[in-house]
């Protein structure tokens, strides 16, 4: 399992390369060299059956679909998202959206070594410190962008996303003060602010949606076993903070464009709908496979001509692909562990998964899509730690002793 989280490091610094330093080649290699560490790991490494009765059931069936979505994919008689070779191998060796995220669970069959935390701890000190340098070194940039997109210009692709994908492979350990390092604790409270910032800065909905599920987070699980009448107080006061800096700034003209104008901007109806309304009712149920497309265009200088590959959201973007089958399945075997994480545990970590996981479903709606990244990685295995009925029976003075055996 070292070797796939070293590779998926690499895999990730390759695409920050390319898409922060625009450094094609050398970013390209840097990931083809993670992929290359991440596929040998799943050849040769010890194997283990992952979940048990209907969830175990259920995921060999998520992967019986995700096989013919992606072979229907390939059956079209219509032109590939890509133009030329070099975007055929960008798409399927680099690309964190496209097709790699479809093999991702598949990690879940290498068995766990007790090492594996030290490079955990490790990989996600690195993230942080290329997430923190990449944010500081862009800030300008990131401004310049944001003020174009007030005065009505469009951009064709907006920075502060691909800051964001570095963010979200190391979100999950701002949840965990009370099981990791305090010195890593710090590192990642810090970049969360930085990237909450950021999120309200840049007027990016669903980044900023995120971040308030992650404070609310924070909130209930760095404090597990004080009064509940604490938790509401701080909860509480979170709500005035926002309700009183909303009430501050909303003369500004800044900020109303970041929180009126696009926090509020519904662009992606419209999309969805059309979309809908292109799929016959068999499309609808099963998708039109991992190359389906619909008519809209939208930009005068689409080389696309028109066509649409993908969804802004992340739930009709699955129907597109796999149809309400896909979309409901792979939504259904992530609740099945969100609700054996909360309601049938004996330790908080338990429930830390358990809410990640709901945040990545309702994250769906309208935003995420499935990335080929860390987060993927802490989603699925939270959602087999949540299915363990061993892990689940734990307390919490168990696990944190061996998290410091183990570090």
């Amino acid at each position: 399992m070292k070797s796939v989280l070293k590779g998926l490091f690499l895999h990730v610094l390759g695409n920050v390369i390319i898409k922060i330093f625009i450094l094609k080649e050398i970013g390209f290699l840097i990931s083809l060299l993670g992929l290359f560490l991440i596929i040998r790991a799943l050849l040769f490494s010890k194997k283990i059956k992952p979940f048990r009765g209907l969830q175990k059931n259920l995921f060999y069936l998520l992967f019986l679909t995700y096989f013919i979505m992606i072979v229907r994919g390939y059956l079209i008689d219509y032109q590939f998202v890509w133009i030329r070779f070099e975007g055929f191998l960008n798409y399927h060796l680099v690309d964190q959206l496209y097709i790699l995220p479809y093999f991702l669970p598949l990690l879940l069959f290498i068995k766990l070594d007790k090492n594996v935390l030290k490079v955990i701890f490790k990989t996600n000190q690195l993230i942080n410190l290329i997430f923190i340098t990449v944010s500081i070194l862009s800030i300008n940039n990131i401004i310049s962008q944001t003020l174009l997109l007030y005065s009505g210009e469009t951009q064709s692709r907006l920075l502060v996303n691909d800051i964001f994908t570095i963010y979200s492979s190391i979100a999950f350990f701002v949840l965990l003060k009370n099981y990791i390092p305090k010195n890593l604790w710090f590192l990642n409270i810090t970049s969360f602010l930085i990237f909450f910032v950021l999120a309200i800065l840049s007027g990016r909905r669903g980044p900023s949606l995120s971040g308030l599920f992650l404070i609310v987070g924070i909130i209930f699980f760095i404090f597990p076993h004080k009064l509940k009448k604490i938790k509401f107080m701080a909860f509480t006061f979170l709500i005035l903070i926002i309700a009183y800096l909303a009430f501050v700034v909303k003369d500004n003209f800044i900020f109303n464009y970041l929180l009126n104008e696009r926090g509020f901007e519904n662009n992606r109806t419209l999309i969805d709908e059309s979309m809908l309304q292109q799929m016959t009712q068999i499309e609808l149920f099963f998708g039109k496979g991992l190359n389906g497309r619909y008519y809209l265009p939208l930009l005068d200088d689409d080389y696309l001509g028109g066509w649409r590959y993908g969804s802004e959201t992340g739930f009709y973007n699955l129907v597109l692909k796999g149809g309400y089958f896909l979309a409901f399945l792979y939504v259904f075997i992530l609740l099945i562990s969100v609700y054996k994480g909360f309601f049938k545990s004996k330790n908080d970590l338990s429930k830390i998964f358990a809410f990640y996981i709901l945040l990545s479903v309702i994250e769906l709606y309208p935003f995420g899509w499935p990335e080929f990244t860390f987060k993927f990685i802490f989603i699925w295995f939270g959602a087999l730690l949540c299915s363990n009925n061993y892990f689940l029976k734990l307390r919490d003075y168990q696990i944190k002793s061996f998290v410091k055996t183990n570090t």
